[in-house]
């Protein structure tokens, strides 16, 4: 049976219920004197671990507004009956044999007690939504209790005691018992399950600390427990009318409601329910063309190859090639120059690689070893013969090349290295949530959920945004608007769930609809993006293919191109000369083109944007025009 109070308490609606409750717990401590595992009054002490299994039957008074909106008080009185047992670890004891002589025996004894109670808990409750919490403190006073202790004879099996047999009672009653009070804290969780309309059963987890036990004998008095109540779901109070020849002296009240409304909105204005979110895109198509170093550099007296350039395994040589370093840094280009020469020397098996050192006679060991390092790397990783690799000296020493560098005269294979790539960016508006509630009672708990078919996008709640501010921001994420795998992207849903002090429920929800990958497609547009990256070198090969990507560029640029250029940083006071003189030759070509009309930007690099050597004295070239 329950019982449902109902009345006014500061405006709202004050509601106290009496639910009938069915609770199990495990570890009560025996009600016998004890230190931790120690029976005091038996002579022979005995260490070892009880448990006790409790059921118990009762009542609770729910007041869940009591003290605010979401804390109240639930008191619960209930008769419990425990079954408890204490076994003690085996201790040296005396027994007789078969010939009545005095021996020495292993013993073991236990304590069973059975425990009738009355129980009153005082906890405190706070309740969020369908969960709570719940701590204070409680009290319990026996009526009665049965104790027996017994002790036995593990071996040896023969000895018996005087009176015969292996076991024998040596206490009944209150003999070992300690107070019939005892009192401490509690603290559980507890959730509501809903059974019908009217009813639903809220389960309670819960933990009790016996402070009486453990202040007077030190034990460790712990127990945990599950409960079981019936808890009535409160309906909307309704005004009862007037008879018909009443006349009221002021507005009669309307019917109590609880209402729930939640939608998106774009730009603090609602969006129409069946109106996709207009989203723009950038379709940018880019294109990088990296000029690799044309020349080896060991440090002095080094014979083998440095570290400086990356060596890989046969069996990593299949699954590499220039594309594998599209959108790398740059210093990654000179760390896989000799891949690079291996790679296009293994697709193009008559290409011959030349190199050239800095020396003055042709018996230079330091040299020849070098070469043969260049040789044994292409031929051990690439599978290129020694015979594709041939060396020459240039007897003048030049300057342009000091002792310490091989140059690669073939210039096809340092020519520059061409990746591209595609890339989509999108404008999405910002959009927002707004709810609205009415709620007569007094409003307990409102939760709002915006989902993508089962995922979660984003959560709001009283308890996280109490005023409702951050409920106006919600972005949306671009793959959100462009899943992978899909022929169209899926709606966004916001729903709302609200509670008010009656524990009525409402609930509504919005939907966004996304663009279609069609209707996204229109709202497209295309650009285009070039970058150059040249390599200041010397030399005729190094000219020669310097031409060759000024000649692509120049072919490449649109009428109305937007072009930055970003050269070193002065360096001892003032630019590289070969740097200084890339960014002048560009200027120069662009006016003379007369058919070209971009919009220059020349802009020395900062300080945070230096590269590695050799591409910290690099130019870069960006060109950014539409497709």
């Amino acid at each position: 049976m329950m019982l449902l109070f109902v009345f006014p308490n500061r405006g709202a609606t004050q509601t106290i219920a009496l639910e009938p409750v069915l609770n199990y717990e495990y570890g009560y401590p025996l009600a016998i004197e004890r230190a931790p595992g120690i029976i005091n009054t038996f002579p022979t002490s005995g260490t070892g671990s009880s448990y006790q299994h409790t059921i118990g039957i009762g009542v609770a008074l729910t007041m869940p507004d009591l003290f605010s909106v979401q804390l109240g008080l639930s008191p619960q009185l209930q008769y419990r009956l425990g079954f408890g047992t204490f076994t003690s670890e085996s201790f040296p004891g005396n027994g007789y044999d078969t010939s009545v002589t005095l021996i020495k025996t292993s013993n073991h004894f236990t304590v069973i007690s059975t425990i009738h109670s009355l129980d009153l808990s005082l906890p405190f409750e706070f309740r969020s939504g369908s969960f709570g919490a719940a701590f204070g403190s409680w009290a319990s006073v026996e009526l009665s209790r049965s104790i027996v202790g017994t002790v036995y004879v593990d071996s040896p099996i023969v000895p018996a005691f005087p009176a015969g047999g292996t076991s024998r009672e040596f206490a009944r009653g209150d003999s070992i018992s300690v107070g019939h009070t005892h009192y401490g804290l509690e603290a559980g969780v507890f959730t509501d399950i809903p059974l019908s309309q009217s009813l639903q059963m809220e389960p309670r987890l819960y933990g009790r600390v016996d402070l009486a036990s453990t202040s007077t004998i030190g034990t460790k008095a712990l127990s945990a427990g599950l409960s079981l109540s019936l808890v009535p779901v409160i309906q909307p109070h309704r005004a009862v009318p007037p008879p018909a020849d009443t006349v009221l002296s002021r507005p009669h009240a309307i019917a109590t409601r609880l209402e729930a409304n939640v939608h998106f909105t774009k730009n603090g204005v609602r969006h129409e329910a069946n109106t996709p979110i207009e989203v723009a895109g950038v379709e940018s198509y880019y294109r990088q063309y990296v000029q690799i170093p044309s020349y080896l550099v060991f440090p002095p007296t080094a014979a083998t190859l440095p570290p400086l350039y990356e060596q890989i395994q046969a069996t990593e040589a299949a699954s590499f090639s220039p594309a594998s370093l599209t959108r790398a840094a740059l210093g990654a280009f000179a760390k896989n120059l000799l891949n690079i020469v291996g790679y296009r020397m293994s697709t193009d098996t008559g290409i011959v690689l030349t190199l050239e050192c800095s020396s003055t006679h042709a018996a230079d060991p330091l040299a020849s070893e070098r070469i043969n390092a260049v040789k044994t790397y292409l031929r051990s990783t690439w599978g290129v013969p020694s015979r594709r690799v041939r060396s020459v000296i240039d007897p003048h020493g030049r300057s342009s090349a000091s002792a310490d560098t091989i140059r690669i005269i073939t210039t096809s294979l340092v020519a520059p290295v061409a990746t591209q790539w595609i890339e989509r960016s999108y404008v999405i508006p910002h959009m927002g949530i707004d709810k609205a509630i009415i709620a007569e009672h007094g409003l307990r708990s409102w939760d709002i959920e915006v989902r993508q078919a089962q995922h979660i996008l984003a959560h709001f709640s009283d308890r996280e945004n109490a005023d409702g501010a951050d409920i106006a921001n919600f972005d949306l994420a671009p793959d959100t608007v462009r899943a992978a795998h899909s022929t169209e992207p899926e709606p966004l849903v916001a729903s709302i769930r609200a509670t008010d002090l009656d524990a009525e429920v409402a609930t509504d929800a919005d939907t966004l609809r996304l663009p279609s990958y069609a209707e996204q497609d229109k709202n497209m547009t295309q650009q285009e993006v070039l970058t150059f990256v040249f390599l200041p070198q010397s030399g005729p090969a190094s000219d020669a293919l310097t031409d060759a990507m000024f000649a692509k560029l120049l072919s490449l640029i649109g009428p109305d191109a937007q072009i930055s250029v970003r050269y070193p940083l002065p360096t001892s006071g003032a630019t590289p000369a070969d740097a200084l003189a890339i960014t002048e030759r560009l200027v120069a070509e662009l006016k003379r083109r007369t058919d070209l009309h971009p919009d220059l930007h020349l802009k020395p690099r900062s300080s945070d944007d230096v590269d590695a050597p050799p591409y910290d004295r690099s130019v870069r070239i960006r060109i950014r025009q539409s497709r």
